[in-house]
């Protein structure tokens, strides 16, 4: 059936008259068939099972995986903007709109799930058919293999199960290389950053702290990517310098200080906020940070 209510805690798009919410006993899953089926909630008994499910506009905005998406026309990513596939050459446009590059350029899990519209053709309470068809001019300009893909979301009361379906257009055979990356996780598990992590910096700072520095701030200005083009030499030797002026103390004793959780606090925040993040933030990434915060009441602006 179609889901019009709204949900808090979740992204604007739940409420988009395309969402098809399944119900099966104690198990409720909702997909987004107007935006590349993808599958936004699996709650058994209430508890969300699904991760990466909270902020799904900024996602989609920013071509991220969400959810249970399907990556197509191809998983993971390519080695670069050429491939070769069933006896053709294809050569890929990186500023195409509808391609998705990772931070090194590369095409990554094909055309982003946001800019797939899918044909509900059968609808019950507990499944629900999707249609793909792929012949749009510009998706066959990045896979030029005309085909149409279906999918059966099948909710039972113990499972979900997803099946798809590829069948070849009258152009010739078509290469499959999609797959999905499903994001779940367990309710009422400790949530957090395992101790293991922060007994692994102190070990770090008491062997040699100002190495410590040396690949703390390698991460913390991602200097593989932006050294040269964002971040100069002199920017990280500043912040190195002004860590390596701190007490071996102060180094040390402050790790403990990283085990402070203010999510009581951040709930109690009544007022609309700005929420601004980085989406490649190593030290604390933008899924354990930001993103949480979009869920917040009565409003998070991004």
């Amino acid at each position: 059936m179609r889901n019009t209510s709204d949900r808090a805690g979740y992204s604007g798009l739940l409420s988009n008259p395309s969402a098809c919410t399944l119900v099966a006993d104690d198990l409720q899953a909702v997909f987004l068939p107007g935006h590349g089926m993808l599958g936004t909630s699996l709650r058994h008994r209430g508890e969300e099972i699904l991760r990466r499910v909270h902020g799904l506009d900024a996602a989609a905005a920013k071509g991220s995986t969400a959810g249970i998406p399907l990556l197509h026309p191809w998983a993971n990513r390519l080695d670069g903007p050429r491939y070769h596939a069933a006896g053709r050459e294809v050569e890929l446009d990186p500023s195409s709109p509808i391609l998705h590059l990772d931070e090194h350029g590369l095409p990554m899990h094909g055309v982003p799930w946001s800019l797939l519209s899918w044909e509900v053709t059968e609808e019950r309470k507990d499944r629900v058919v999707a249609l793909l068809d792929w012949t749009r001019s510009d998706l066959l300009a990045v896979f030029p293999f005309r085909h149409r893909l279906e999918m059966t979301a099948t909710l039972l009361s113990n499972s979900l199960t997803l099946e798809t379906t590829l069948v070849a257009g009258a152009d010739g055979p078509v290469t499959v290389c999609f797959g999905f990356h499903l994001y779940f996780g367990l309710p009422n598990l400790p949530e957090g950053v395992d101790k293991n992590v922060f007994t692994g910096i102190e070990t770090a700072i008491k062997g040699d702290r100002y190495a410590f520095f040396t690949e703390f701030f390698k991460n913390f200005y991602n200097t593989d990517i932006l050294m040269g083009k964002r971040v100069s030499e002199q920017t990280v030797q500043a912040s190195w310098n002004v860590a390596a002026a701190s007490s071996a103390t102060a180094t040390f004793e402050c790790v403990s200080t990283w085990h402070s959780d203010f999510r009581k606090d951040v709930a109690r925040i009544d007022v609309p906020t700005l929420v601004m993040q980085g989406d490649t933030d190593r030290i604390l990434p933008i899924t354990a940070a930001g993103l949480r915060n979009l869920s917040r009441e009565p409003a998070w602006w991004w």
